[in-house]
């Protein structure tokens, strides 16, 4: 069942896999492999939005065709967790918050 976000996150750090998903009326869909970001993906929209998520997703950040740059990980990881010293010193040294409002690179190494 490819409802669970948990189960998706877990996959994903498994490095992904081919599954056989369901229909809403139970029938079999053909086999779909699923990457590693993929799955953290569907973890994310099945309501997974902790921090964690998004250091697994920036470890896909480097990869080419990559959904999010290592400054957007680090930056929805200060806003979920503003005391996370290490993701403000990343985000520091990648040239600061691109949010509106929030620190730039000084603000964020200070």
């Amino acid at each position: 069942d490819g409802k669970y976000s948990r189960a998706w996150l877990k996959l994903g750090d498994l490095g992904g896999g081919v599954l056989t998903l369901k229909t809403e009326e139970g029938a079999e869909k053909p086999k779909e492999t699923f990457d590693a970001t993929t799955c953290y993906e569907k973890g994310k929209e099945l309501g997974s939005e902790d921090k964690n998520l998004w250091y697994k997703l920036l470890n896909q950040a480097d990869q080419d065709g990559a959904k999010y740059s290592r400054r957007y990980c680090f930056d929805r990881i200060t806003e979920i967790d503003p005391e996370d010293a290490v993701a403000w010193c990343n985000l520091g040294i990648l040239g600061g918050s691109e949010r509106k409002g929030q620190p730039n690179k000084k603000e964020c190494l200070e």
